[in-house]
């Protein structure tokens, strides 16, 4: 399949935040690197931000996407299949990850991208619809993310066994 130039221009993005990280995003680099003219890039996102927003959009899609996928029935053991592969897209994908959740997107153009950005905690409350309780369980999800990110997953912590930290967690939910 022949990829158009912007599905290129994404595509180099996502291994360059992927491999590197989201500072090393140029837009003169990244046109270079495709073998695009200077301003190439530029006919097709209006800056950085509109890539990377592009790109957290994509991101999002693909994450509820695969989650509304892994849910079969409402029941615990779902929802712990699908706090870890929520849990597994963080850590494999962690640059694309603080792309979605770290990088603050506070201008009214980015509007659509926090409407794309809930579908996971939407996702979340066909399990538990208490809005307290399916934020808890999201800002659990997150902190367990971070810590592993962040290398703070010691076991004398307690926390080298994150599939068991999701299904102690959840149990106790259900409980």
């Amino acid at each position: 399949m022949v990829k158009n130039t912007r599905d290129k221009i994404i595509e180099t993005t996502i291994s360059i935040i992927e491999n590197k990280g989201i500072d090393f995003v140029n837009m003169r680099d990244l046109g270079a690197q495709i073998g695009l003219s200077r301003g190439a890039v530029y006919r097709h996102f209006k800056n950085k931000d509109d890539l990377l927003v592009t790109i957290a959009i994509q991101s999002f899609v693909k994450l509820s996407e695969h989650m509304s996928k892994t849910v079969r029935d409402n029941s615990k053991e779902q929802l712990i299949n699908l706090l870890n592969y929520y849990y597994n897209f963080g850590i494999k994908h962690p640059s694309l990850y603080d792309l979605m959740f770290q990088k603050k997107w506070t201008t009214p153009e980015y509007q659509n991208l926090h409407a794309i950005a809930t579908q996971p905690l939407e996702i979340l409350r066909k399990f538990i619809p208490n809005t307290i309780d399916s934020a808890t369980v999201l800002a659990f999800i997150h902190g367990l993310i971070e810590l592993t990110n962040s290398g703070h997953v010691e076991p004398e912590k307690g926390l080298d066994d994150p599939q068991l930290l999701i299904s102690t967690f959840i149990t106790k939910i259900y409980e």
